[in-house]
């Protein structure tokens, strides 16, 4: 089905998927599997995914269809789909008691013993064991599904060492970053890099910034990256660094530049260059900071994955595409998320909070413009150590492993960029273990990567 499936549902011939599939189901001579099999199938189709539940018979095999609306799918457990379900669907649906418990004996054991602990859970208030949610034996539970090669395959393809490489790689790109921003590290024409004033000016007030935050931090005080912010803000002023020049001022007017679109040149091969460029950094970046902030926050799937990828993806998409659309340069997931990550950020809720005094701070934005870039910068050195945690996963014995994981990691910041970094990783983690014999580490998905940045470099 997948060949057919993996679009948009509203676009799939569903004639002649149905044809195509019976045609396979001709091989079959149980009707009861036929069954089963074209009713799923139906389901995919509409929905996208079926969820059911093997029950084993004396004589037969029973699969009982499971509400695709009270499961979910986030990992495999020894290549199968861990499928959990919302024990919420009984009380949901069957609101008499009486009735609810007569339902509950037609379902398996499982499913009984699973809503016994929801209950037992929701009585003792205990919120910490995700009650709702249970994980069903992945030896019955059934999933299937129409999106196999969607984009959380390139994401997953990503090798567990590189993932952990990534976080850490991004640590020292933030922590480059902050350096840069307070003039502590300088250009030199001799050597790229050297050490700044760091007597005087901007650089010194970094380096006090950076005491500040440290000590806050060291002291566990809540919200002590943003005090060490403001105390280094106000420090600043006597040293005539922090420049305030009032406090609210209007949004400058977007009619200059929005939707300013240029058509001239959209079927031309420099067109073709500039979107592939575009699109690498841009997916990549957003990979990159995904997978190091995931890790940072320990929100990873067992098997490694990145929860709900999908709509990360999604929702930076639309960013870029509104960014675009206002006339700004491509946006993505931008890396400083990480300093959110660090004060105990974990959801949407977060976010949220953070979109909204971004778009309140349009109309203050002479205080934030007051605020130096020594003041933030010992923040982003702090974060980029907060970052290096998943390096200790590395197997730095394992010098398959440890070599991509290092390049990932140095090239991050000496490339200045995230993507350039995982892109190289990817490429010396294939072609060294393809020339050690270790072809078992490597996924189909990992050789198309592989292919595909190669060829980045070489026509991009």
């Amino acid at each position: 089905l997948t060949p057919y499936v993996n679009v948009d549902r509203e676009k799939v011939d569903s004639e002649k998927v149905l044809e195509t599939f019976y045609k396979a189901l001709s091989y079959i001579d149980n009707f009861e599997v036929k069954r089963f099999c074209g009713e799923a199938a139906l389901k995919v189709i509409k929905d996208g995914c079926y969820y059911g539940y093997m029950i084993p018979q004396s004589d037969r095999l029973l699969v009982q269809d499971l509400p695709s609306n009270y499961c979910r799918s986030r990992y495999s457990v020894n290549g199968r789909p861990a499928v959990e379900f919302n024990m919420k669907f009984f009380d949901d649906k069957f609101s008499d008691t009486a009735y609810r418990i007569k339902v509950l004996k037609l379902f398996p054991k499982e499913f009984q013993e699973g809503y016994v602990k929801y209950k037992q859970n929701k009585l003792e208030n205990d919120d910490s064991k995700n009650s709702s949610w249970y994980l069903l034996d992945p030896e019955f539970a059934v999933k299937l599904s129409a999106n196999e090669f969607d984009i959380p395959m390139f994401v997953n393809a990503i090798p567990a060492t590189l993932k952990n490489a990534i976080g850490a790689g991004i640590g020292l790109f933030i922590a480059f970053i902050g350096l840069q921003n307070a003039g502590i590290i300088a250009n030199n024409d001799a050597t790229l890099v050297s050490l700044g004033e760091i007597t005087g000016g901007s650089p010194l007030l970094g380096l006090i910034g950076l005491v500040i935050t440290g000590v806050l931090v060291v002291k566990d005080v809540r919200g002590g990256l943003l005090i060490g912010i403001l105390l280094t803000t106000l420090i600043g002023i006597p040293m005539g660094i922090t420049n305030y020049q009032g406090l609210v001022s209007a949004p400058h007017s977007l009619s200059d530049i929005f939707c300013k679109f240029e058509w001239d040149h959209i079927f031309t091969l420099d067109m073709v260059v500039v979107v592939f460029t575009f699109l690498f950094i841009d997916m990549f970046d957003t990979i990159g900071t995904l997978v190091g902030v995931c890790t940072k926050a320990n929100m990873l799937n067992p098997d490694g994955t990145i929860p709900r990828v999908k709509q990360a993806f999604m929702a930076d998409a639309i960013a870029t595409t509104v960014g675009a659309c206002l006339g700004t340069s491509t946006t993505t997931t931008y890396v400083e998320s990480a300093s959110g990550v660090a004060q105990g950020g974990r959801t949407g809720l977060t976010a949220f909070v953070v979109a909204c005094c971004f778009a309140i701070s349009l109309f203050f934005s002479p205080i934030f413009l007051a605020i130096p870039s020594a003041a933030t910068a010992p923040v982003l050195v702090i974060v980029g150590l907060f970052m290096l945690g998943p390096i200790k996963n590395i197997k730095l014995d394992d010098y398959a492993e440890s070599i991509p994981a290092f390049i990932t990691i140095v090239m991050m910041p000496l490339a200045y960029s995230i993507s350039d970094g995982i892109l190289l990783g990817m490429i010396s983690y294939v072609v060294l273990n393809v020339l050690c014999g270790n072809f078992k580490r490597i996924t189909p998905a990992m050789y198309v990567l592989a292919i595909l940045f190669i060829l980045k470099y070489i026509f991009i």
